[in-house]
């Protein structure tokens, strides 16, 4: 441990992907260097639409919207709100994300894992194409995701480190928040986790822990050029209406 204190965080990130730092590979995510999680908040003046439960927490990193932890033990519960109105609510599940953390190649591996499960529920009757969900985006850039090669699965298309939930156990780990999902090639949403892991924290994933985590997916390179492109195309509009890609 004496040699990762005077290593940057950037150096033991990169250590950590490519397999050499068993220093630290093994200690759990929140005890590792550079690690800064902050913490529910109480909220002694929370919105209207939930004034009347007994115990409100503020769920911080949460952009576009404002989510809740309301309630006390296991009858906890997550509420989202946007102008002051709920537009969704969902058990709570004690945990963690993975942003703020230096990730290990398990870390990626459980976060890859949770990409996969999402993909295998079953799309629900009216769910959005990529056109429907994303209008405002080049028909070409469209065009050329949907030509990515692969299954047309239900995508999650926000696959970003605050979005993926871990266990406190580190044994598994989710995706949540997925109200942006619709119809794209499953690679697609993992070039959408590539390409933020790159553009939100500088983390470039090895081609080989790629390639092991993912045998026989082609196109995730590719993909993750569209998903940078269709940030481009969101940024016009992100001043009256956030995109997230």
């Amino acid at each position: 441990m004496s040699r990762v204190v005077n290593e940057s965080r950037e150096i033991l990130q990169q250590r950590l992907l490519l397999g050499d730092c068993q220093e630290i590979e093994g200690v759990h995510p929140l005890q590792r260097p550079y690690t800064s999680k902050p913490n529910l908040e109480r909220v002694l003046d929370p919105p209207g639409c939930i004034e009347n439960e007994p115990v409100v927490f503020k769920l911080p990193g949460i952009k576009n919207s404002d989510v809740f932890v309301v309630g006390e033990d296991e009858r906890r519960q997550l509420v989202k709100t946007r102008e002051g109105e709920i537009i969704e609510t969902r058990e709570y599940i004690d945990g963690f994300t993975l942003d703020g953390v230096l990730l290990s190649q398990k870390d990626i591996g459980l976060a890859v894992g949770a990409i996969v499960a999402f993909h295998k529920q079953a799309i629900t009757p009216g769910a959005l194409s990529l056109q429907e969900r994303m209008p405002w985006a080049a028909e070409q850039t469209l065009l050329l995701i949907m030509e990515l090669p692969g299954p047309v699965v239900r995508c999650h298309l926000d696959a970003t480190l605050g979005n993926i939930l871990m266990t406190p156990d580190c044994s598994t780990a989710i995706l949540i928040d997925d109200e942006y999902q619709a119809l794209a090639p499953a690679v697609f949403d993992f070039g959408i986790f590539v390409a933020k892991l790159k553009r939100q924290h500088g983390i470039t994933l090895p081609a080989t822990l790629l390639d092991a985590l993912l045998p026989g997916i082609t196109g995730i390179q590719k993909a993750a050029e569209l998903a940078h492109q269709l940030w481009l195309e969101s940024k016009p509009l992100e001043t009256t209406m956030p995109r997230k890609v």
